[in-house]
């Protein structure tokens, strides 16, 4: 066990969805398979705080993706919600440049340093990715405003043949909401940097990289069976707006005011207050 190293940090951050099948069961996506995708902020280690996105910055970011939908929102009042959830995952650190090739032999496993993060997610701009052909650029944009991934202080050296045995938990205000093991991943370490780099032109990671492993079950929000079927029976803004105004009654997001713990064992424990940033100006 080791404290994170002082070396020039993160290259580029990747992220993976629906890696845990209690997860992917409470959010109904068992059968969507994992996604990839760029959270592109920067790592903060073990912060004291986290200031929620305004709802300016949250429509700003809307209409860089989806400008007819921020739109139409609009004309009706409605303001985009933040709706943050929380996500304890492992996370992994490259420690030397890596290729498919040295993912798959079987003699030298590619040396990894472990650790805890956090993904924080602004699920009211992932919901608005429902229905387009790429929802995954919805969630690296509901992922990567500032101060989205905390991160422990600690690492453990391993490798690419098997994962760390890490407990990793989620507590809200003292409540325990995640609770799962790193034996639950559906993955294996080698299979979940092939399946990041398999999306990369150049199938090529970099010393320095870090990859989220993706969240057991137990984030706010959840989606049943039936609220899966009428999002898919009804056009696509009007099931928006109605999975927006359901997920504001859901008491479980983070709220201003909130202490975010998530820990991971011998990996240590990150404890964060969550604050409220102040509204400047008001989306027109």
């Amino acid at each position: 066990m080791q404290t994170r190293s002082t070396e020039p940090l993160v290259q580029k951050v990747y992220a993976l969805g629906l890696t845990y099948a209690d997860h992917a069961r409470e959010t109904h996506q068992l059968n969507q398979g994992t996604g990839v995708f760029l959270k592109a902020c920067s790592s903060e280690v073990a912060p004291e705080r986290f200031v929620m996105p305004t709802s300016v910055q949250m429509m700003d970011a809307l209409q860089q993706l989806d400008p007819e939908l921020a739109a139409w929102l609009g004309r009706y009042g409605f303001k985009l919600p933040v709706l943050l959830d929380y996500e304890v995952e492992l996370g992994m650190r490259l420690l030397e440049n890596c290729t498919l090739e040295d993912i798959n032999n079987q003699h030298e496993p590619v040396p990894i340093a472990y650790f805890i993060a956090n993904d924080l997610t602004a699920r009211g701009l992932q919901i608005c990715g429902h229905k387009m052909a790429n929802p995954l650029s919805y969630w690296s944009a509901a992922k990567s405003m500032s101060g989205m991934l905390p991160m422990g202080d600690l690492e453990l050296e391993g490798s690419s043949r098997m994962w760390p045995d890490i407990n990793l938990t989620t507590r809200i205000n003292g409540q325990l909401r995640q609770n799962a093991r790193t034996s639950q991943l559906i993955y294996s370490p080698s299979q979940v940097l092939s399946q990041v780099m398999r999306q990369l032109p150049e199938q090529r990671l970099h010393r320095g990289d870090l990859i989220l492993t993706g969240t057991p079950a137990g984030v706010a929000m959840q989606i049943t069976p039936w609220q899966y079927r009428l999002g898919q029976a009804l056009p696509r803004r009007w099931a928006i707006l109605l999975a927006l105004k359901k997920a504001l009654r859901n008491p479980k997001f983070l709220q201003s005011g909130d202490r975010l713990e998530f820990a991971g064992g011998k990996l240590g424990r990150v404890s964060l207050l969550i604050e409220a940033a102040h509204e400047t100006s008001t989306y027109e």
